[in-house]
């Protein structure tokens, strides 16, 4: 079977949960010596850090079997991390299970997972301004904030760049301190964090730097 023409990506992320891609690809049509291919059957996408190691793959069927078209695929894999960066190939198997070689090679940077606000209303939920840089070794914030009526329905939470609760909050007023630690009472690590502000629908969030 031949090399695949191009292969494209379609980024996408899932709120609060690994990362999603979708990948676009040539079919072939032919075999390796030129004959016309009539017996595909699956394609399987290979993944990982580097060309050299793609440890991760799925396989997954394919009509028809003379090949052709712009393919795609989505995947939704826990080995899919936010923030993280891969190399993704195609190959295509055909009735006997003979594979193709790798079509050529993409790299990309998987975004960030983004939890997203809902819309600021003069005096509705929102938050005011604080520090929001700050070494837990020395100090500690303190997050600031205005909620809507009595507050009831509120919560504030930690959660790191890929969406995971780091740990919750005690709001009290319309203040909340922060001191780098995590649910289970350890200092987190030095990275980029968000502290996101719910109230029963409305959704705020506030990019926090931790650095030790």
């Amino acid at each position: 079977m031949k090399r695949y023409v191009f292969l494209s990506l379609i980024l996408v992320t899932s709120l609060l949960h690994a990362a999603q891609i979708t990948l676009e690809w040539n079919g072939p049509t032919t075999n390796r010596d030129g004959t016309p291919l009539t017996d595909l059957q699956n394609y399987r996408i290979r993944w990982g850090p580097n060309i050299a190691n793609l440890p991760f793959s799925i396989t997954f069927a394919t009509t028809p079997a003379t090949g052709g078209g712009i393919q795609s695929k989505t995947i939704n894999d826990p080995n899919l991390v936010a923030g993280s960066s891969y190399v993704f190939v195609v190959t295509a198997i055909d009735l006997s299970g003979n594979e193709s070689d790798f079509s050529v090679a993409t790299s990309t940077i998987l975004p960030s997972v983004i939890i997203p606000s809902s819309p600021t209303i003069p005096g509705s939920l929102t938050f005011l301004p604080f520090k929001s840089v700050f070494n837990p070794l020395k100090e500690y914030t303190t997050a600031v904030f205005l909620l809507d009526g009595d507050g009831f329905g509120s919560s504030l939470a930690i959660h790191n760049r890929l969406g995971t609760k780091v740990r919750d909050l005690v709001i009290s007023g319309n203040q909340s301190p922060w001191n780098g630690k995590n649910s289970s009472g350890q200092i987190v690590a030095s990275d980029i964090y968000f502290m996101v502000l719910r109230q029963n629908k409305k959704i705020m969030k506030k990019e926090i730097v931790l650095m030790r």
